[in-house]
């Protein structure tokens, strides 16, 4: 019974397959270890076990904001004397979208936290403006995950193999990012959230979204069917949950396609972006990674840009029709700003990127590790045994996390599997770059 009370100072864990967590947390989880802090990394999926496990002076999460799962882990873990320190995955914040962004699930706004980790000054004040209460509880490190395109190597052409041959092959690589329409059309997504959904949009902004879905597949499969000699990279949203929304989906068999399959692609989005001559999409933040990787970029919106959207739509090139597509892939230096309406986007992007992720230092890690450093000095290890743990964590909740430890009962039930080492992996590529 010993090995069930080990104390350590922090505990992580996280969705499985999500790549975009796995950056943020990996460095810090790295740098913590460096200091002499135990740190100890998991699937979310099995918390219950770790907490029978450990005794962690504090719990790093990536977003309490996300899934009721992630609340609950908090929930529980402030009520067994845990300390919360919790960064932000969507943090850039919008003011239409201040109540979501900022709370999630937490629903009553409980400040179950010591810390939350932003990403800018913009966010923090926009936050404190809304939520007085938060004050004393934010500090901004910067966006953490950004920090890997100036730690980390990323994917060359001739080490791209597509149906055999190196990519370097093709005239020019398009990466395309696609966006969440199963988010407007009448599915289960649209259903649940349709509140939220239309309270940050614009009178007939849904029915326009809607439009577009039609007018984006007709484009991209002209475009992509008259360039045979440029390979066109696409990667779905990674929130899509009904995949007949995904505008990509009547594309993936064409021969100058390289289809990102969900789940299980191996390469990263990083790679991806990094392999890209220009990279786009309907609307995506992927256009400010494409920026710190050097990299041009346009949005395609047939009905025209006309409506809420992200700051970072404004450091793009806005195209509406297959003509300025086929222009732009036929000569992709337009992106470069060589007339004045694109040098007026180019000199954008510094202030965009200032005003989103806060920091493009690679440097932001260690401005969370110094926020999180203070409270892992000042707690104490939590003291409780198995009835406290399962009486504060509920019936329903050990049974169903004991349910979602069945790897064959995943499968059945299509679930993504447990991934247990899904963090030390990302641990170990960035001490594999300091190293050299």
């Amino acid at each position: 019974m010993v090995s069930f009370f080990k104390t350590i100072d922090v505990l992580n864990l996280e969705w499985p397959g999500n790549e975009r967590d796995v950056n943020a947390v990996a460095p810090i989880i790295l740098e913590l270890r460096r200091r002499g802090y135990k740190c100890v990394t998991g699937d979310i999926f099995s918390y219950v076990f770790f907490l029978l496990k450990y005794r962690p002076k504090v719990l790093l999460i990536t977003s309490f904001q996300g899934a009721s799962i992630n609340h609950n882990l908090c929930v529980l873990s402030k009520k067994l004397g845990i300390r919360v320190v919790t960064l932000i995955a969507e943090g850039n914040t919008r003011e239409a979208a201040i109540e979501e962004m900022t709370w999630g699930n937490n629903k009553d706004r409980l400040l179950y936290f010591d810390k939350m980790l932003l990403w800018s000054n913009r966010s923090e004040a926009l936050m404190h403006r809304y939520f007085p209460a938060l004050k004393g509880r934010t500090s901004v490190v910067g966006g953490v995950g950004f920090d890997r395109y100036k730690r980390l190597l990323f994917l060359d052409k001739q080490s791209f193999v597509v149906n055999g041959k190196s990519i370097a092959s093709y005239r020019l690589v398009v990466g395309l990012a696609g966006w969440g329409f199963d988010r407007v059309h009448d599915t289960e997504f649209y259903r649940a959230n349709e509140k939220s959904i239309l309270a940050n949009f614009r009178t007939g902004q849904r029915e326009l979204h809607i439009n577009d879905f039609i007018k984006l597949q007709e484009i991209y499969k002209s475009v992509i069917t008259n360039n045979p000699d440029v390979l066109f990279i696409l990667k779905p949203h990674p929130g899509l949950t009904e995949y007949y929304y995904d505008e990509f989906k009547d594309l993936k068999l064409l021969d100058n396609v390289y289809y990102s399959m969900p789940r299980e692609c191996k390469y990263s989005l990083s790679d991806l972006i990094s392999v890209s001559d220009i990279w786009g999409g309907y609307e995506t933040t992927t256009c400010l990674e494409a920026w710190l990787l050097e990299k041009n970029t346009f949005l395609l919106n047939p009905s025209g840009d006309n409506f809420n959207r992200d700051v970072t739509a404004k450091g793009s090139v806005i195209l509406t029709n297959e003509c300025q597509l086929n222009s732009v892939i036929n000569e992709p230096e337009k992106l470069g700003g060589l007339n004045e309406q694109n040098s007026i986007i180019m000199g954008k992007r510094h202030e965009i990127i200032e005003d989103v992720i806060g920091f493009d230092d690679g440097k932001s890690y260690l401005r969370a590790v110094n926020e999180i450093v203070p409270v892992i000095n000042k707690a104490k290890y939590p003291s409780y045994n198995l009835w406290e743990l399962s009486s504060k964590a509920t019936y329903r909740s050990f049974f169903s996390c004991t349910m979602r430890n069945v790897g064959w009962l995943n499968k059945f039930r299509k679930l993504r599997e447990i991934d247990q080492f899904q963090i030390e992996k990302g641990i170990a590529l960035f001490d594999k770059a300091h190293k050299k």
